[in-house]
Parts: structure tokens; C-alpha cells; sequence
């Protein structure tokens, strides 16, 4: 804060008495003074002294809407932030301005820094303290002048440094942290003028920032304990002033995944039941991988079982990946122990055959054959989303039809266009659906007529299996 004072003005009261005109142009006849000699000379008339103090001299600034900023903040300082757009309000004093003759009778001011004392006057009892707001930043000056009863003044100045207020800003580079993982939090982009003075967090959401960091804008900090904290940081500059944000972290307690199944024999359909799998707000997807390729291919969104039919003896794996709402994730991996299918047979006269073996015509014998599936048409199209539909029936009189359908190009070296395993029960028709390659679209786009085979796997209910091939031709 600086203040200056000017050189005081002195003015004359009344012209000179004839007295003492013939008293200066004739010394000899000058009239006697002092005591007895006719009355004393006057007092010096001395000037005022103008006193001016302001709070804060680092101030902030308003923010009021430009259209509004003609209208003056001056007066009282009980005027709302709201109506006159926040930052500091200036409170200045002028109380201790002081006349040595006891004639202090006018305190004026110049609040907006023109050189002119017309935005504020009165007598010192009403005029010694004023308030004021800024809406640029800057140094601003305001001034006071102190006016004695004989006209003789004095000023004084004071200049505000006017800035900006903090900025706060916070990012967290998890938004839903599993418990016990760590949080990387950082309020890069806050500003602070002139300088930054502190930054402070409140990592545990309750209200006190109680973790100071200096002026480093990160920190990091982990959590026990799921459910949602709203962490802040506050930012200080170098003269006090603060601002916070604050960002919401939701700690995450990961699912766990387990499942059941009954016992697994070929050919016959096993449950697989993951309704046992736990998490602190509920499993939203289950995902399993039937084949134990590591893929998990079968989702069955928030519905917890899912079945198959194995179609070969021996050791299976399944997997179980569960999904929270928060995309956390666990997975669980089971050996499953298939038992071979239980063999079935079929009586029928062996005829010749069985009396050239040495049995007569009446002997049994078992007869074991695949089912063969049966395509409804051998011209397929591909659609534009690159699928390619293939409607097959099971044969009524097998027990079932378990396989998988390949397509292939005729060419000497097949190429493979996609495959899609099928499960059909005796009797039933059903369409499939074979993504092609988006590398082999082209090419089956650009002719009429793509020659291609259709090579089917297929396995009945008593694990009896056979392979088959069907030429095919895919179109538009």
C-alpha cells in the first residue's frame, strides 16, 4: 500500500484593512501590537492531513455482468455478492484523516481512479468509510481528500493489486478403483495468481482436506473399503484465496465367479449353473467357454446357466467369467470328466449273411450308423452383414444330430469360410448362421455362383460320428 499526500493549499481570507495597508507602505506610523498595543497577530491556518487505509489490498475480482458494472459499489459493505458479482469488496478508511485546527469539515473520494473526487463526499462522520468492487484486473488506485474549514487540502492514495481467482480442476485416472488398488488423482489445469500458495486433498470424501501435497498437483491414495467417495482438492494462491473440485470415485469390490454341473455323459445335455458367484452389487453378464479354447464365446448376459451336449469322452474344461457393473471381472476354470455315451442296439435278421457266418437267419446283430444331416437347399446367399444362412434337418429316426458344419472353397487348396456347430434333436430343421471372412466376401461377391463345400460333422446321442462333404454354391 502506498500513500501520498498533496502540497497543502493556502488561501487569503479578506483583502487588507486601510490600517494595515498604511502601516506596510509607512513603517514610522504603524499601529502598535501585541499586548497593549491594539490586539495580536493571527494563528498560522494549518493544512489537514489526509489518512487512507484499505482491506485487502490484494483483491479479487467481481464478476458482474458489464452491463451492470456503471452502477458503483460504494457505501456500506453489507451490499450481497450475488447482486454485485462476488470477488472482494474493498473496504477503505478514512477516519483517521485529522486537521491540527479542528476544522476536518469534508472528506471527498475518487473511487474509480479519473483524477476527479465526485464518487463519494460528506463530512467525516459519514464520509470516512466507503467500499468498492473491481471488475479488471490490474493495479487500481483510490484516492481520499481531506478539506479544512479555510479550504486547505490534503490527499491520500492507495493502490489495489486486483487478480483473479484460483481455478480448481481434478481428474482421477480410475473412476471405479477395485479395493486396495491404487488411485492416481491430478488437479493439472488449476491456476493460481500471482502465484500457486497450496494445494490440499480431501481423498476420503468427508469434507476436510486434510492431505497437503505443497504446490504439487498429484497424489495418489488407495481404498479398503468399497462404495463412493466424491474427492476434492483445493486450491490456494499466494495471498490465501482458495477454490475446490471435487470428482466421485466408486470403489469396486470384484465378483467372484463359481459354477455347478451334474454329471457330464456323451451325448446327453449337462447344466451348467453360475448362479453361486457372488458380487457387492449384483453380476450383470456371465460369459462361458464350452469348448476350452480360452474363448468365451457363449454369453449369456444375466442369466446364470447355460447347456451342452459333449459328443467325446474324456477331460473337458469350462469356464465361467462373471462381469459386475463397474466391469470388473473374475473368472473360474473347471476340469469336467465326460463318461463315454451308453451303447444302444437294434435287432434285424442277418439272413445270408449271418448263415454264411455259421449262426442262423434269426441270430441279432447290433448295427451302429451316424446320422446323415440333411440340407434344405445347397444354393446359399451371403447377407450384408457377411453371414451366410444354412437351414439342415435331423433325420427322425436318430437319436440326435451333435456336430459342426464347415464351409470350404473347391478349390485345390480349401480355404475355410467359417464353420458353426449345430445341436438338433430327431426330426428338428433349423437354420444356422456361418460368418464368412471379411478377406473371402469379395470374392464372393464378385461371381454369381461361388462353388464351395459344405463338410458336416456330425455325432448321434450314443456318440457315433460321421463326416460328410456337400457341394454348395453361395450368391448375393
Amino acid at each position: 500500500m502506498s500513500t501520498t499526500r498533496s502540497t497543502p493549499v493556502r488561501r487569503f481570507a479578506a483583502p487588507l484593512t486601510a490600517a494595515a495597508f498604511f502601516a506596510a507602505a509607512a513603517p514610522a506610523f504603524a499601529l502598535p501590537v501585541g499586548p497593549g498595543g491594539g490586539g495580536e497577530n493571527p494563528p498560522p491556518q494549518h493544512a489537514p492531513v489526509a489518512v487512507l487505509k484499505a482491506s485487502p489490498i490484494h483483491a479479487l475480482v467481481s464478476t458482474l455482468p458489464k452491463v451492470l458494472q456503471s452502477q458503483k459499489f460504494t457505501g456500506s459493505a453489507d451490499l450481497s455478492d450475488a447482486l454485485y458479482g462476488g470477488g472482494d469488496a474493498v473496504h477503505l478508511d478514512a477516519s483517521a484523516s485529522s486537521d491540527q485546527d479542528g476544522d476536518l469539515a469534508k472528506l471527498s473520494w475518487d473511487l474509480d481512479d479519473d483524477g476527479a473526487f465526485d464518487d463519494a463526499s460528506g463530512t467525516p462522520a459519514t464520509a470516512a468509510k466507503q467500499s468498492v468492487r473491481f471488475y479488471t484486473t490490474g493495479d487500481h488506485i483510490v484516492r481520499v481528500r481531506a478539506q479544512d474549514a479555510g479550504n486547505l487540502v490534503d490527499t491520500a492514495k492507495v493502490t489495489i493489486d486486483v487478480r483473479n481467482p484460483p481455478h480448481a480442476q481434478i481428474a482421477s485416472d480410475l473412476t471405479a478403483p477395485l479395493v486396495g488398488q491404487s488411485v492416481n488423482l491430478s488437479a493439472a489445469g488449476s491456476t493460481a495468481e500471482p502465484s500457486l500458495g497450496s494445494v490440499s486433498w480431501d481423498l476420503d470424501g468427508d469434507g476436510t482436506y486434510e492431505t497437503s501435497t505443497g504446490t504439487s498437483l498429484t497424489t495418489q491414495t488407495s481404498y479398503a473399503t468399497p462404495g463412493r467417495r466424491t474427492v476434492g482438492v483445493r486450491i490456494t494462491d499466494a495471498y490465501g484465496a482458495s477454490r475446490t473440485a471435487s470428482v466421485d470415485v466408486t470403489v469396486n469390490q470384484a465378483p467372484t465367479a463359481a459354477f455347478t454341473n451334474g454329471p457330464a455323459t456323451v451325448g446327453e445335455k449337462v447344466t451348467f449353473d453360475g448362479s453361486g458367484s457372488t458380487d457387492d452389487a449384483g453380476v450383470t453378464d456371465y460369459a462361458w467357454d464350452l469348448d476350452g479354447n480360452g474363448s468365451f464365446e457363449t454369453d449369456t448376459a444375466t442369466t446364470p446357466t447355460v447347456s451342452k451336449t459333449f459328443t467325446a469322452a474324456g477331460d473337458a474344461t469350462v469356464r465361467l467369467r462373471v462381469t459386475d457393473a463397474q466391469g470388473a471381472t473374475s473368472t473360474v476354470s473347471r476340469l469336467i470328466k465326460v463318461a463315454p455315451a451308453k451303447t444302444t442296439t437294434t435287432s434285424g435278421t442277418a439272413g445270408t449273411a449271418g448263415a454264411a457266418a455259421g449262426s442262423d437267419g434269426g441270430a441279432t446283430q447290433s448295427t451302429k450308423l451316424a446320422p446323415k444331416l440333411a440340407f434344405a437347399s445347397t444354393k446359399l446367399k451371403l447377407a450384408k452383414s457377411g453371414k451366410v444362412a444354412i437351414k439342415v434337418s435331423c433325420p427322425k429316426t436318430a437319436s440326435a444330430c451333435i456336430g459342426k458344419i464347415t464351409l470350404k472353397t473347391s478349390a485345390k487348396h480349401p480355404a475355410s469360410l467359417g464353420s458353426v456347430r449345430f445341436t438338433l434333436k430327431p426330426g428338428q430343421t433349423k437354420t444356422y448362421r456361418v460368418t464368412v471372412p471379411a478377406g473371402k466376401r469379395a470374392a464372393i461377391r464378385r461371381s454369381t455362383a461361388f462353388k464351395a463345400n459344405a463338410i458336416v460333422s456330425v455325432a448321434d446321442a450314443a456318440g457315433l460320428k460321421g463326416t460328410s462333404t456337400t457341394g454348395i454354391l453361395i450368391g448375393l
